[in-house]
């Protein structure tokens, strides 16, 4: 095991992991910080933890998607049911926050 930190949202995590997941972690940091900062820009948002929600949310329902798909079936882009279902995600999101 190796310990590795990791920036998310302006926040150090230390964590152990196997020396084969370190660079796996450290992608996974980099693309949560991503989709946070998309989040932060599109719904002006400031508060951390509601941009961590939708981050989660926004891989949860990727992930969700991909594992209803046959794997042999699935494209190196998203189709577009995933996108039309994050684009309604990302529009729910945006009503909740504006009520």
């Amino acid at each position: 095991m190796e310990t590795v930190n990791v920036h998310i949202a302006g926040r150090d995590y230390p964590l152990q992991a196997p020396a084969s997941q370190v660079a796996r972690l450290k992608q996974a940091a980099e693309e949560v910080n991503k989709q946070f900062i998309a989040f932060k820009e599109q719904f002006a948002v400031e508060d951390a933890v509601d941009l961590l929600a939708m981050t989660a949310l926004h891989f949860a329902s990727e992930d969700a998607v991909h594992k209803q798909e046959p794997i042999i079936e699935r494209p190196n882009t998203p189709s577009d049911s995933t996108v039309q279902h994050l684009d309604d995600l990302s529009k729910r999101i945006q009503m909740l926050l504006e009520v």
